[in-house]
């Protein structure tokens, strides 16, 4: 009997570790300030929570310098263009310069949305040699104007973060993003309510210049130089997340050692 009530025990403990292992995309990210703006679209788009549920994912983040051209545009032609920055693979700088066939098609979570049309949903990397790697749109004739630049962070082979040039926006991707309909007090002649300021993006003069310039297969992009911005995610959602999940998956872990006891007891 006490047998089984430490094999139980064991067993429940190997599922919190486990569970509570979890990553956190924009906590990663927030060691790193130069990606702050990138870190911020995750959050407002919702798409950080989709990263966190997946089991293998890689983040192609751009650095603050090179998010300007969402400037202006909606929320779901921002969201559209950020999805198509979350390959649904695991990949390395090691693996994407060691392309067996130097060019190889990824699927990324725009794809799955249902919403891209035709190879919007799909990116071209190409090993053009001498360490140099080119990621564009899979669209044809699209630009690929797009290089790695350099690995950010990792979580075993759960999550890779890799640093590239600029952001890859697919032709027709404005287009095809559904316009949100309009507040409710709008369609019955009500005068909209005045919202709040948003949050304001860096700039790219303010962004850091430490970001990693050269590809680094085996290391992690370097911190960069810590500022005055509080430890929390871009809208201080982060830490909450973060906090909720633990609490929850360590609830869980409770209730099964609890049921163990009680079934051993009878």
């Amino acid at each position: 009997m006490e047998s089984k009530i430490i094999f139980f025990f064991l067993a429940s403990f190997s599922i919190m570790v486990w569970s509570c292992g979890a990553f956190n995309v924009t906590t990663m990210l927030d060691k790193y300030p130069n990606f702050n703006n990138f870190n911020q679209y995750l959050t407002e788009t919702h798409l950080a929570g989709e990263i966190n549920s997946r089991g293998t994912v890689t983040v192609l983040a751009v650095d603050n310098g090179g998010m300007g051209a969402l400037s202006g545009k909606s929320k779901d032609v921002i969201k559209s263009v950020m999805a198509v920055h979350i390959v649904l693979d695991y990949y390395d700088v090691k693996k994407f310069t060691t392309l067996e066939k130097k060019t190889t098609r990824l699927t990324t979570l725009f794809q799955s949305t249902g919403m891209a049309s035709g190879d919007q949903g799909f990116l071209n990397a190409t090993d053009t040699g001498g360490k140099t790697v080119m990621i564009g749109s899979a669209v044809k004739n699209a630009p690929q104007g797009s290089n790695l630049v350099s690995a950010v962070a990792h979580e075993g082979y759960d999550i890779s973060i890799l640093q590239i040039s600029s952001l890859i926006i697919p032709p027709g991707v404005e287009s095809i993003a559904p316009k949100a309909a309009p507040p409710s007090h709008q369609q019955h002649g009500k005068s909209p309510a005045a919202a709040p300021s948003p949050r304001k993006l860096l700039s790219p003069s303010n962004s850091p210049s430490d970001s990693p310039s050269a590809l680094t297969p085996s290391g992690v992009a370097p911190a960069a130089t810590e500022t005055d911005s509080p430890a929390s995610g871009p809208n201080g959602e982060s830490d909450s997340s973060a906090t909720t999940a633990l609490e929850a998956c360590l609830g869980f872990v409770m209730a099964i050692i609890s049921a163990n006891l009680f079934f051993f007891m009878l």
